[in-house]
């Protein structure tokens, strides 16, 4: 009896820590960082002259909208002041200060708030969180130069990615060949970054050197798409025997006079020879 009563207290005296100790726990959790999204940063580029009053007023609540979304953001300023931020405002479109660039599809310059801070808030969170929602969408197109060959032949593949999402894609792709097909010339690997409706392409140039009949294929493309990657369908031919026009005399000899099979025998010199 001594016993179980030492078990109950025991027990209701640990229920009591636990009771005390989880508010404590609750607000450690609450106070924990968020984990930051494994998408891709939204990028966010500044673009300012140094002796401009406009943009010394515009920064403070760029970098206060910025630091809302800390690691979801990407943010880089450019002074038109240098080379370096001449050039990159060039290639980005942007001949005013003070220009924001989002996701570099959209465009903030100063006719669009008009100096209203409130305004420009506005504007940097809308741009942002819909850059955060949109999502890249690639379409890839795999081309051979012809659908079959035969050993030897010589085939230009064509790989075309098309960006059909409403977001830039970073794309690093990667042509893995099979031992069947050598490469000639051209690239094999592609690293770019794609903007909206976008489309790009690159070529390479293969030998087969497999022989015997049926599809055979050629390379398979590994794609990273914003810090994730995947595998598309591969590149395929159909590679003809190799027959000589002793082997399809003697095949002939053994047809006999089946027309399906002279048909057919007749079918198979055409294209190997």
């Amino acid at each position: 009896m001594v016993c179980v009563c030492h078990i109950h207290n025991k027990a209701q005296g640990i229920t009591e820590i636990f009771i005390r100790v989880l508010p404590l726990l609750l607000l450690v959790l609450l106070l924990l960082p968020l984990p930051a999204s494994a998408d891709t940063p939204v990028s966010v580029e500044y673009f300012y002259d140094s002796l401009c009053s406009r943009c010394e007023d515009a920064r403070p609540v760029i970098e206060e909208v910025v630091g809302r979304y800390q690691e979801k953001v990407c943010y880089q300023t450019y002074n038109l002041q240098n080379d370096e931020g001449l050039s990159k405002a060039k290639s980005s479109g942007v001949f005013e200060v003070p220009s924001i660039v989002i996701d570099e599809t959209a465009l903030i310059s100063y006719e669009d708030y008009n100096g209203n801070a409130t305004l420009l808030e506005e504007l940097l969170l809308e741009e942002i969180g819909e850059s955060l929602r949109a999502k890249p969408e690639i379409a890839i197109e795999k081309r051979p130069e012809k659908r079959s060959a035969a050993p030897g032949d010589v085939i230009n593949v064509t790989i075309t990615f098309t960006n059909a999402g409403n977001r830039t894609a970073q794309i690093s792709a990667t042509e893995l060949l099979t031992p069947n097909a050598t490469l000639l010339s051209g690239e094999t690997t592609w690293n770019a970054s794609l903007k909206p409706q976008d489309s790009a392409s690159y070529t390479y140039r293969v030998r087969v050197e497999e022989s015997g009949h049926g599809k055979r294929v050629l390379s398979t493309t590994i794609l990273y798409l914003n810090d994730s990657s995947f595998v598309s369908e591969d590149v395929t031919v159909n590679v003809r025997p190799e027959l000589s026009s002793h082997s399809i005399f003697i095949v002939g000899l053994f047809a006999g006079l089946n027309p399906c099979l002279f048909a057919v025998i007749a079918f198979i010199a055409s294209i190997a020879l």
